[in-house]
């Protein structure tokens, strides 16, 4: 037996009548041999011909004798990462959920996957950022007061989450679908322009008629409504600024993550012509996985208003100071619509707890 080195390298050639071994190519090492049935998770007669194809990584010991080398104990490496990348973090190591899941992505099969810890079970991310959330929510604090000495209003309530929660379902991924993290610190949040847009929305829809309108008739004739969301040219008050500050909704406390699915069940029936392919049983049912913050996150919300900006207003049966009024839309919205994707069948939902 010879020396033995730990390396990385992916699959140059296979050979035999069967596909039975092949070579690997590293950094060091033009060509390792390898048997088929000693890599990871695969049989002799199941060689996965993408692997090829998709550069496939691996990392084996290799060992010298008079042949040549051999590679033993192989392991099958599940992320894209630069070489001197990886070889400077393991996935134990990374506690920012963002960089988990959308840098560090595992790739399986042809296709991303979500990392196992998340798909066999419940999910909390890890203690590192319930401190960075505890520090995060202290420094919003402390900017609402740098608003305050300003001449700024604000408005604080915390929502606790009725159901499960997904936002940005459908923004770019190289998953098939997405879920919004903050970039720094790694947690799932609500970005103020989809707080604002929920208000906006409810409001167009339960107020108006669901008509935006324009200077004559729908939302944008109130200049009310102007006033709390701004408007363009074509409006009641033409191009105007919206006097309501809308921030970050971020989490409080503990946060976990929950897989969950989209199963279609007749895939080949709606992508086909549908008189040749019957939507039968037999078909197989196609999973899509997405992500979700659990029932029962508490989140924050804050709204803000200039103290001379802050006039009555009345929208319908809502009205007082556009701070109070917005507030309350806002609690209705959340309440009664929900936010986020699939509010249609009970997602993104809240309950509000005591407000300041």
């Amino acid at each position: 037996m010879g020396d033995k080195t730990r390396e990385k390298g992916v699959i140059l050639k296979n050979k035999g009548k069967d596909k039975i071994y092949g070579f690997f190519r590293s950094e060091k090492h033009k060509e390792v041999y390898f048997r088929i049935s000693d890599l990871p998770r695969i049989s002799e007669r199941d060689f996965p011909e993408n692997w090829l194809n998709q550069n496939a990584v691996f990392e084996f010991d290799i060992e010298k004798n008079e042949k040549g080398y051999r590679a033993n104990n192989i392991d099958y490496i599940y992320d894209r990462l630069p070489n001197d990348t990886r070889n400077i973090y393991s996935q134990d190591q990374i506690d920012n959920f963002h960089l988990k899941i959308n840098k560090a992505a595992r790739f399986e099969n042809d296709k991303f996957v979500f990392p196992d810890d998340i798909r066999t079970d419940l999910f909390s991310l890890p203690e590192e950022n319930n401190r960075i959330l505890s520090g995060l929510n202290n420094r919003i604090t402390s900017i609402q007061e740098s608003y305050k000495k300003r001449g700024y209003k604000i408005w604080n309530r915390e929502f606790k989450t009725e159901g499960r929660l997904v936002i940005g379902l459908g923004s770019e991924s190289v998953y098939d679908t997405s879920i919004t993290l903050h970039h720094i610190y790694g947690v799932p949040y609500i970005p103020g322009s989809a707080v604002k847009g929920l208000v906006r929305n409810w409001v167009i829809s339960n107020l108006f008629d669901s008509k935006e309108g324009g200077k004559k008739e729908g939302a944008l004739s109130s200049s009310e409504f102007c006033k709390i969301f701004g408007s363009p040219e074509g409006s009641a008050l033409g191009a105007n600024r919206g006097r309501v500050i809308f921030f970050d909704a971020f989490p409080v406390g503990r946060v976990e993550i929950e897989e969950d699915i989209v199963n279609s069940h007749f895939a080949k029936y709606y992508a086909s012509n549908r008189d040749n392919v019957p939507p039968a049983d037999y078909l197989a049912p196609n999973l899509i996985y997405f992500l979700t913050v659990k029932k029962d996150t508490v989140f924050r919300f804050c709204l803000s208003v200039k103290q001379e900006d802050n006039l009555h207003v009345q929208l319908s049966k809502y009205k007082g100071k556009i701070l109070d009024v917005t507030a309350e839309l806002l609690t209705e919205a959340l309440t009664t619509a929900g936010i986020g994707a699939k509010t249609s069948v009970g997602y993104g939902l809240f309950k509000g707890l005591d407000s300041d």
